[in-house]
């Protein structure tokens, strides 16, 4: 589908609402959406347009695990519109979580470690499960996600990266060599059944700075069900391109963490390394796909520093 502009937001929303909706406006949008804030009934709203119902539909099923230490907003209606989909829900305001400033992070890392914590324990329901990982979801296995990250299917959302990753024959000899490293790590990596966000940053925590604390998580579409250590690994590994969150030193606080509520967590060393190569690998494939050549370089980089032992 094409993307949705401010105009034709407006006018959708003047269709579907009448006069109950007012006040649109553009919102920062991700890869796979275009996002509108509004109001509706005089309460703030935030309208999405996108390809893939999908994304929505695992919106709406992650309300049910969050709470008070989660915060998730609610989906209140998802329909067709565009030659694609829309996802209505209830807006909430706060600083992006990766530009935060290092005494803020450090303010809010008690905030974050509960809501990692929530997911971590999360056990989702017959519904949620099938929402963030199909309807065969009884046989899911957190391994299959991982490696079905790794596959170039045709017809798929990114399809056809691999030939373009091709074409730099130094780009896909690296991933070559960290696929083959990544595939011997697998059969040490736990089957753990937690919910994994898979997309943490990338302006998807927002905090309440007054507070420190985190005001919404959401853009749920890249989420599963596997080993809550993928969150660390996440920010460790995009750490560097946020200084005041690689002042922190992330894994350090997530042992002291764990070590403060009791927690043992085997071979940490080995899953980060783990998961931090499947993130070096699953964005230098997505960079591929949207032709982002400038981060591609600094991806490759981290990639290989993991590879080399960090």
């Amino acid at each position: 589908m094409p993307p949705v502009d401010l105009e034709h937001a407006a006018s959708f929303l003047a269709a579907h609402y009448g006069s109950r909706a007012g006040g649109v406006d553009r919102l920062a949008g991700g890869d796979w959406s275009a996002a509108y804030a509004f109001t509706l009934d005089g309460g703030e709203r935030v309208i999405r347009f996108g390809r893939y119902r999908e994304d929505y539909d695992k919106d709406r099923a992650a309300v049910a695990f969050g709470g008070p230490d989660l915060p998730i907003p609610e989906v209140f209606e998802i329909g067709e519109a565009f030659d694609g989909y829309y996802a209505v829900s209830a807006r909430r305001h706060g600083v992006v979580l990766e530009h935060l400033d290092r005494d803020l992070w450090r303010r809010v890392l008690p905030s974050l470690w509960r809501a990692l914590d929530a997911m971590r324990v999360a056990r989702a329901d017959p519904t949620t499960m099938t929402s963030f990982v199909g309807a065969a979801w009884r046989d899911y296995r957190w391994r299959d996600w991982l490696f079905d990250a790794l596959s170039d299917e045709a017809g798929g959302r990114v399809s056809g990266w691999r030939g373009t990753l091709a074409q730099s024959p130094d780009l896909a000899a690296l991933f070559d060599r960290a696929e083959r490293a990544f595939r011997g790590m697998v059969d040490d990596l736990p089957e753990d059944q937690g919910v994994v966000h898979s997309d943490l940053l990338h302006a998807n925590v927002l905090v309440a700075a007054q507070e420190a604390q985190l005001a919404a998580v959401f853009d749920w579409g890249c989420a599963t069900i596997g080993d809550f250590v993928y969150h660390i690994a996440w920010l460790s590994f995009w750490a560097p391109w946020y200084p005041a969150l690689d002042s922190l030193d992330i894994v350090a606080a997530a042992r002291t963490h764990y070590g403060a509520i009791g927690l043992e967590v085997e071979d940490l060393e080995g899953r980060l390394s783990a998961y931090q190569l499947h993130i070096g690998l699953i964005h230098l494939a997505f960079n591929a796909f949207c032709g982002r050549n400038d981060l591609q370089g600094a991806v490759a980089a981290r990639t290989l520093w993991v590879l080399e032992g960090r």
